[in-house]
């Protein structure tokens, strides 16, 4: 009978004692198990690929994924026994993550052989990272992006065995530049350290990169385009942390870091918008055109303001009335129209598309909730195909605060409400914007009508006209995924 710090090695193919010198070895096995003590109490320990199992008294029976495992770290607590400690990440509420830990102990060449093969496995998990490119905006937010990643965020993949690269920004379009040239192979992932702005950079220089790359005309509406086909991380660190607000569920820099490490990712929609026979931007969170574009310029004229520069900006248009109106002609391609490749022209697909005239305050894009499922036979949403467009008529002040304040939270699905008249919803694959009869350029009237928000920085157009598409799965994000497991996570 073993006693509480031995182990069982009968029924066990994991270790194999040599007869000539007493050493333990190493073996392949499909199922490994032994006796170890958790909490004082012995219990079977079972491992395989896909999951660590504990079986002992009911408040310590657990399963544990091997995909949600931190680290496996075995201390030496005397010459012949052990501590095998192991962290495991777990999903609390609806989408926080945190870390839990269990204790195993038992006889150390025992307790060395089941980290070896707890971190051997840890590394066969799929999409799992090994090694991630960081890229840190030291002046985001309240400038603390690069102290939010050396205490909250690298600690958390050095316990995960994560190898880094840590690239700190100098300069406004630093990320851009670096990625427009930056070779990623070896790379399994990148993690940016700031706000919604640094994500746009990165994506704009990558996507460039690869379009050039492969070839592709970036300048054709109509080429088909090349993903970004390693994943994003976002860490909030920035003003704006749209991004890591939706796809982690919460502005926690660590529980950001964990959904990385656990490697899961779904693809985002971004839109690419050209003007001028050009390329102007990839679109990845939002495109605004109106009072979006007016919201943006007059945020960008208080930047000094930090955070609070958005609350003024929209308190000033709204308090001042100055929610303009335009003459605009809006040409949309919907999205159960046939997708357009490059080999379509403008003139054969005619047809297809439909047309909006009127006197509207704007027109902006809900990339970053293109995933909703909307079923509302009014809008038929495929998120496969093509992206939700809102299109704003001129509204009251407590009518439009309530539609900013549902977009804020996220509450798309909730515009198709017959409240929001003012308001249409199209699911389209492209569409063009023109304005009827623009104001002198040199007026700051003409000079609004020549600016578009693109993922909060303002762009000027050149023109007063544009035209948009969306892009599919152009890039992809970590995110936290759902468990049903209560003990485990996921």
């Amino acid at each position: 009978m073993a006693t509480a710090l031995e182990v069982s090695l009968e029924g066990t193919d994991f270790l194999e004692i040599s007869q000539s010198d007493g050493t333990v070895s190493h073996k392949t096995a499909a199922k490994l198990e032994d006796i170890l003590e958790v909490e004082k109490t012995k219990c079977n320990i079972e491992l395989t690929k896909e999951i660590l199992t504990i079986h002992g008294t009911k408040k310590l029976c657990r399963s544990i994924p091997v995909a949600s495992i931190l680290s496996a770290v075995c201390r030496d607590k005397s010459n012949t026994t052990s501590q095998l400690t192991v962290q495991y990440i777990h999903k609390t509420g609806k989408s926080n993550l945190k870390i839990s830990s269990i204790c195993l102990k038992g006889d150390t060449s025992v307790c060395n052989a089941w980290e070896t093969k707890l971190q051997e496995y840890i590394k066969l998990v799929p999409h799992r990272p090994q090694r991630l490119l960081i890229i840190v905006n030291p002046e985001s937010g309240k400038r603390k992006g690069l102290k939010i990643y050396k205490s909250q965020v690298e600690p958390i993949f050095k316990l995960a065995r994560i190898e880094t690269e840590v690239v700190v920004t100098e300069r406004a379009g630093h990320a851009e530049e670096m990625m427009s040239s930056r070779d990623l192979s070896g790379i399994d992932g990148l993690v940016l350290v700031g706000g919604d702005g640094i994500f746009h950079e990165v994506a704009n220089g990558a996507l460039r990169k690869i379009q050039k790359d492969s070839g592709i005309d970036i300048d054709n509406t109509y080429s088909s385009m090349k993903p970004l086909m390693i994943p994003v991380g976002m860490i909030p660190a920035g003003t704006g942390n749209g991004i890591a607000k939706e796809f982690f569920g919460c502005k926690d820099p660590e529980v950001a870091a964990l959904a990385i490490v656990l490697g899961q990712s779904k693809p985002q929609s971004t839109f690419s918008v050209h003007a001028n026979g050009k390329l102007l931007r990839y679109s990845i969170i939002l495109l605004g055109y109106g009072f979006g574009a007016d919201l943006a310029y007059e945020a960008e004229e208080r930047r000094h303001l930090g955070t609070a520069r958005y609350a003024y900006a929209l308190t000033k248009l709204l308090v001042g009335n100055k929610q303009r109106c335009m003459d605009m002609e809006i040409e949309y391609l919907p999205e159960e129209s046939p997708l357009v490749n490059k080999s379509e022209s403008k003139d054969r697909l005619k047809e297809d598309w439909k047309k909006l005239e009127g006197r509207f305050s704007g027109i902006g894009t809900f990339c970053i909730w293109n995933n909703l499922n909307i079923s509302d036979p009014r809008i038929l949403h495929n998120k496969d195909k093509g992206a939700i467009v809102a299109v704003t008529k001129y509204t009251s002040r407590i009518q439009f605060i309530n539609f900013l304040y549902r977009v804020v939270k996220g509450q798309v699905i909730e515009l198709i409400d017959p409240d929001f008249s003012y308001l249409k919803l199209l699911a389209v694959h492209s569409f063009r914007v023109r304005l009827k009869s623009p104001s002198d350029p040199e007026t700051k009237e003409g000079l609004l009508e020549r600016l578009l928000n693109v993922d909060g920085e303002i762009h000027h157009l050149g023109a007063t006209e544009f035209e948009a598409r969306c892009r599919p799965g152009l890039v992809q994000l970590y995110h936290c995924i759902p468990s049903d497991d209560k003990k485990g996570a996921s």
